[in-house]
């Protein structure tokens, strides 16, 4: 018995998966989204009210944090804040498991697909995201 396989092994050893926002607004990921990423990580993250409508999740406990930032006078403390690279396979398969649970009110997160040999760079209008291939005469676009 012969089977045919329609995959090409090229492509799937040579791309990357990107993830970015398609809305207005910036990338942002839910609380059920971020869990799952700590819970896959093995991290544990803080969350951190900011505003009503806006929250921080760090990695130290939020006491500590409070403290750094009283002795340091900052609004906010980027080295304990929760900063996921963008090609992170962690954050892809978060995205990927959870599909449109991973959106907020102002976020729509979307994987997109690029080769994996290119440098690339992620450019924004107004929050809504695209990959983009630079250090090429005609770069490529992908969104």
């Amino acid at each position: 018995m012969h089977i045919e396989f329609s995959i090409c092994i090229f492509d799937i050893l040579f791309i990357m998966k990107i993830a970015i926002n398609t809305k207005h607004g910036g990338f942002d990921l839910s609380e059920k989204a971020v869990l799952r990423y700590a819970e896959l990580a093995k991290i544990k993250v803080y969350k951190r009210q900011i505003y009503s409508s806006t929250v921080e999740w760090i990695t130290i406990p939020l006491k500590e944090y409070k403290e750094l930032i009283d002795a340091t006078g900052s609004f906010s403390l980027s080295a304990y804040t929760l900063n996921i690279s963008r090609n992170d396979p962690i954050l892809i398969r978060v995205i990927e498991e959870l599909g449109k649970e991973c959106d907020t009110n102002w976020s729509s997160i979307k994987v997109v697909e690029i080769p994996d040999n290119i440098e690339w760079e992620i450019n924004d209008y107004d929050g809504v995201e695209i990959v983009v291939e630079v250090l090429h005469q005609k770069p490529r676009v992908w969104s």
